[in-house]
């Protein structure tokens, strides 16, 4: 778990210093629901958003309930195989970023006014800019942002799950309540 913090944490970091609009904070917390279960993965997730928050990111406290979302909803798709193939993670990922999306709106709009200052908040305005309400345009902010953070993040993750050793992932899957991280060729 302690490598799954750091990783949201290191992760998050970056991609807010360089102001992209992709978070990449959550990646700790999925690779965590696919091998050890929703518990740890919370765990994680709790933890990252916590000690992000000292580290240059207050905001992250916040949104404490998005990575318990993150958390439960990539352990359910680790237990029905979809980070297996490539194209199943992606999929599963941009169904994450839509459901992150609806969790996480509500937090920007009322807490934050919808300026949280990341990468994102460019999008917020632009929406704004359209004539959108701030709720709706912090939502799509979201779909739009959320999507391709979640997609890309659940593609690491596969990624990483396909490079594991064989006899690494046993131990995982050996316990009837881990999810089935098994690698189709």
């Amino acid at each position: 778990m302690a490598f799954c913090i750091a990783l949201n944490v290191s992760m998050g970091q970056i991609a807010s210093l360089l102001k992209i609009p992709l978070y990449l904070d959550m990646v700790g917390t999925i690779l965590c629901a696919v091998l050890a279960g929703p518990a740890p993965a919370m765990i994680t997730a709790i933890a990252a958003n916590i000690l992000a928050a000292p580290l240059g990111s207050p905001s992250m406290i916040f949104f404490i309930p998005v990575g318990i979302t993150v958390a439960l909803v990539s352990s359910a798709w680790a237990r029905v195989g979809a980070f297996r193939r490539w194209w199943t993670a992606i999929a599963s990922g941009i169904v994450l970023g839509v459901i992150s999306a609806t969790v996480s709106a509500p937090i920007a709009t009322f807490v934050f006014g919808g300026v949280t200052f990341a990468g994102t908040d460019l999008l917020v305005a632009v929406f704004r800019g359209a004539g959108f309400p701030l709720l709706q345009s912090v939502w799509l902010q979201g779909l739009t942002s959320d999507t391709i953070d979640k997609a890309i993040s659940y593609s690491l993750v596969s990624s990483v799950i396909a490079g594991l050793p064989s006899r690494l992932l046993l131990r995982f899957r050996s316990r009837k309540d881990r999810p089935d991280v098994s690698m189709e060729s």
